[in-house]
């Protein structure tokens, strides 16, 4: 008769879909806007390998850790991403010409709140950001009678 723990895999994919996370993130440089979600995300992926290496007794608790770093690293990534494309579409509109500086505003004070962890209302305000700054590429278009180019705003 075989034991429950001899059919537990080790969590190879989670691991990797960590890792794979955990590199996007540091790609686009997320350690700069929130580092504590880039050390919590790799402190858990360093958690679960040593679990992986404890043997399949470890293998559920490995699992775990590894999707949480997964999770910390993914949300790291989007936020910069919003942060960084507000951020573009910022310079954009500076570049047109036109200051919007509540968007500035907003933007600095995102940035400020996700470096002290405050991540949901830095989520929030770098939402607001992009979209003042989606609004304000629109009637910077219309002002200088261009043809609208597709607002999907790049970093």
């Amino acid at each position: 008769m075989l034991s429950a723990c001899s059919s537990v895999l080790p969590p190879t994919q989670a691991m990797s879909d960590a890792r794979q996370a955990i590199q996007a993130a540091r790609d686009i440089k997320a350690h700069v806007y929130l580092p504590a979600n880039i050390a919590c995300a790799e402190r858990r992926l360093h958690q679960a390998e040593k679990e992986l290496s404890a043997g399949p007794h470890a293998y559920h608790y490995a699992h775990f850790n590894a999707e949480v770093a997964k999770e910390e690293a993914v949300y790291a990534h989007q936020l910069t991403q919003t942060l960084l494309s507000a951020e573009s579409g910022l310079q954009q509109v500076k570049a047109q010409g036109f200051e919007w500086l509540y968007t500035e505003v907003l933007l600095k004070e995102a940035k400020a709140l996700a470096l002290h962890g405050d991540l949901q209302k830095a989520s929030a305000l770098a939402a607001s950001a992009l979209e003042q700054v989606e609004q304000a590429l629109a009637q910077a278009e219309a002002a200088l009678h261009v043809e609208p180019v597709n607002r999907k705003i790049q970093p």
